[in-house]
């Protein structure tokens, strides 16, 4: 490999390298190897079925399930963050299984936030550390933590905070995600222009 250059707005790698003494499918193993998906460039990437179109549904998926159990969860918090029931006179006793319905609402968002978490991980393997390591750690202590309080019996949990900041960071990256949807489909019309092949004339004819 000569030398190789990475598009982050288009999620492109351009590469150059010797044919003869590198295969196409070494380069992409070493990029999978780094922690990314990768394949051939065909010109297909803003196209209709192609992986960055699917990439881009399932991000869309995954942020309105993340959304609809997030908001759910944060409603059952609502009134702590009142300090409803202590207004009331409710005591602690009487309302310990608000705390045990948003953990399991919660379930739903730590499965819409797996690609956050796979990442930090894959950074975190070749002993890196990237933006979802940041969101994984402070996910994974919230859950971790009002986790152990439902167990100890407690009411004052984050469950609720950790699905939102997980549900944000994938409408951010669907967001993302379509730009540079936008950008693929430039790039792939001019690159449809191109020809894909070329002879060159050397200097001894």
């Amino acid at each position: 490999v000569e030398r190789c250059r990475v598009y982050f707005a288009s999620d492109l790698v351009k590469v150059v390298y010797r044919p003869a003494r590198v295969a196409p499918e070494s380069v992409v193993a070493t990029i999978r190897k780094l922690g990314y998906s990768a394949e051939p460039y065909s010109g297909d990437g803003a196209k209709e079925g192609s992986p960055q179109e699917k990439a881009r549904r399932n991000l869309f998926v995954r942020a309105i399930i993340a959304i609809a159990f997030a908001v759910n969860a944060g409603m059952f918090q609502i009134p702590f963050y009142a300090d409803f029931f202590r207004i009331q006179g409710v005591p602690e006793d009487a309302v310990h299984w608000l705390p045990r319905a948003e953990m399991f609402l919660s379930l739903p968002v730590l499965w819409a936030g797996w690609p956050i978490f796979a990442k930090a991980w894959g950074a975190a393997r070749k002993g890196g550390a990237i933006m979802e390591t940041l969101i994984a750690i402070g996910v994974g202590v919230s859950f971790a933590y009002s986790t152990w309080v439902v167990v100890q019996g407690g009411v004052h949990v984050y469950f609720d905070t950790a699905d939102m900041l997980i549900a944000l960071v994938l409408i951010g990256k669907h967001i993302e995600a379509g730009a540079r949807h936008d950008a693929s489909g430039a790039i792939a019309l001019l690159y449809g222009l191109l020809p894909k092949k070329a002879l060159v004339r050397t200097t001894d004819g």
